[in-house]
């Protein structure tokens, strides 16, 4: 890079820290030094710009290293940034907590008796029509978000499921009878560790896929693998908060780019905004904070569940 002018070497100082890409007309052209008329000639002749695309110059990552004497950040943080939000009595989160869990279990109980009775049908790809979806928000007394939040739970439950038949039925299983005579805090518990576990989205419903097809509850295309590290990413986050506090969006957001920087993406930022309103949807949180009876199911051993059965 020594070997270059001035303004090729700011091109380069612009690109060194991201993105490493610019447009160009004709970026794929022949060039060598000889014939060379610009800056950018300059660089493409020597290798310091590549193309990727017609009109696509990219600064190659081995460069980009070495104009950045091998540091990959402009700046590191030693610390995560601080929590900002706003103060919620910890009683008030656990009781707000409490109350959504118990409601979740009434609004499952009261649909699935209901399927017992009519059961919804399965359409033609595997999901629940728009119009079952509203009446099982009518149903469980939710808006119709929030009824594919809790069908998705349900069915990676395994209280739900379909008959097989031409013509199939969306109903209840010999799980969820069991699932009925269990204490209500050890059917919380496995409705949630279902949820922390699947890979489906819920909020994914209504969408469309990249074919222009629209998403359906409990059809196919809901499914993103990175989910359920995210739910816990985000849970560990707000476990690390102060009791007491209801950390902001943008306070978790940054503090997640500090923790996990090689996870960052859109994806990975959507999903982290479902998992928040999931969670709180399901009783995990209470006025924007982690409830107490969600912090022991951050860990793996069964003894942690003991523990948040016995909060809740």
């Amino acid at each position: 890079t020594g070997q270059v002018g001035a303004p090729a070497r700011r091109l380069l100082d612009n690109l060194a820290w991201g993105p490493p890409n610019g447009t160009v007309s004709d970026a794929r052209r022949e060039v060598d030094l000889a014939t060379a008329a610009s800056p950018v000639e300059t660089l493409i002749a020597r290798g310091l710009l590549v193309a990727t695309g017609d009109d696509t110059l990219t600064l190659p990552r081995e460069v980009g290293l070495h104009l950045r004497s091998g540091v990959l950040f402009r700046e590191v943080d030693t610390a995560p940034p601080a929590f900002e939000g706003r103060p919620v009595p910890p009683d008030a989160v656990a009781r707000a907590a409490a109350g959504q869990a118990f409601t979740v279990l009434r609004a499952v109980e009261e649909l699935l008796e209901r399927w017992t009775e009519e059961p919804a049908a399965v359409l033609r790809n595997g999901g629940l029509g728009v119009r079952d979806l509203r009446r099982a928000a009518q149903a469980m007394d939710t808006d119709e978000d929030t009824a594919a939040l809790y069908l998705e739970v349900v069915r990676a439950a395994g209280l739900i499921g379909t008959d097989h038949r031409v013509a199939g039925e969306w109903l209840p299983t010999r799980e969820y009878d069991l699932w009925r005579e269990r204490a209500p805090e050890r059917r919380w518990l496995l409705l949630v560790r279902s949820w922390l576990g699947s890979d489906r989205v819920a909020s994914l419903t209504g969408s469309r896929d990249a074919g222009g097809r629209v998403r359906n509850v409990l059809g196919p295309g809901l499914v993103r693998p990175a989910a359920p590290q995210a739910r816990r990413d985000l849970l560990t986050e707000l476990g690390e908060a102060e009791p007491g506090l209801a950390p902001s969006g943008d306070s978790l957001r940054e503090r997640l780019a500090w923790h996990r920087p090689r996870r960052q993406s859109p994806v990975y930022a959507d999903l982290v905004g479902a998992a928040l309103t999931e969670a709180a949807a399901l009783g995990l949180t209470g006025l924007g904070a982690l409830a107490e009876h969600t912090r022991p199911l951050l860990g793996l051993d069964e003894d942690a569940e003991e523990t948040a059965a016995r909060l809740l």
